[in-house]
């Protein structure tokens, strides 16, 4: 029998604590980030309604919830 060939996957996932940081880092320019920021090519969408189901809920305040019915 001959030898498994190798079998390249590409680089290895950054581990959590990384990821978290980076995700932490985007968070912390995003909040002073201008329309300057944006590639002009992307800034038409700018001013387009947000997704179906996206939160508008600012950061620090909780989101609006449905009354309940029948009450």
């Amino acid at each position: 029998m001959g030898a498994e060939p190798s079998i390249q996957i590409g680089p290895a996932p950054k581990s959590s604590g990384e990821a978290n940081a980076a995700y932490i880092r985007a968070l912390q320019l995003g909040q002073h980030a201008s329309v300057d920021d944006v590639p002009v090519e992307r800034r038409g969408e700018l001013d387009q309604p947000a997704p179906s189901g996206a939160s508008t809920a600012q950061p620090g305040q909780p989101e609006a919830q449905p009354a309940p019915e029948g009450r």
